[in-house]
Parts: structure tokens; C-alpha cells; sequence
């Protein structure tokens, strides 16, 4: 494809993939965020009006976790990290 006529997502999918090539983090949300829009032609209306509930990125198609920590979570984490 040429670069010129790559939008934003697909420039940030193709960054993301360098990033991970050179050995370097991506966080997974970002990842899993951009899978979607690759399988939705990068539409990102149509990600969010994704039919396919039983792919496992489904719940993660928006790019934020569905499941957030508690606060009690948050904070046996912290007590992990000091340790």
C-alpha cells in the first residue's frame, strides 16, 4: 500500500509493528485496538458496530480494558510493587 494514502490508523498500525519489531513496548490495548480497525478496513464506526461478539478482542475493541481493577486491587498492586 502506499504510504501516502495510509490514514492515521493504518500509520499508527504500521508504527506499532516497527516498535514491536525492534524489540521495543506497545501497550496491548493499543494493539488489540488496532487489530480491529485492520479487521474493519479501518472504519472506525464500523469497529464499534463490530458484529462479531465472539472474537476475543470483542471486549476490547474500543481500546480500554472492560474490566477495571478495583480500588482494593489497585492497592494490593502498589503493596506488591514496594515490596
Amino acid at each position: 500500500m502506499d504510504i501516502m494514502r495510509q490514514n492515521k490508523s493504518e500509520k499508527a498500525y504500521a508504527e506499532a509493528l516497527k516498535k514491536i519489531k525492534s524489540g521495543k513496548r506497545v501497550p496491548l490495548l493499543r494493539v488489540m485496538r488496532l487489530k480491529c480497525l485492520d479487521c474493519c478496513g479501518w472504519q472506525e464506526a464500523e469497529v464499534k458496530l463490530c458484529p462479531a461478539d465472539d472474537c476475543i478482542l470483542w471486549n476490547f475493541r474500543m481500546g480500554k480494558n472492560p474490566y477495571p481493577l478495583s480500588k482494593k486491587q489497585i492497592e494490593q498492586r502498589k503493596r506488591l510493587v514496594a515490596r
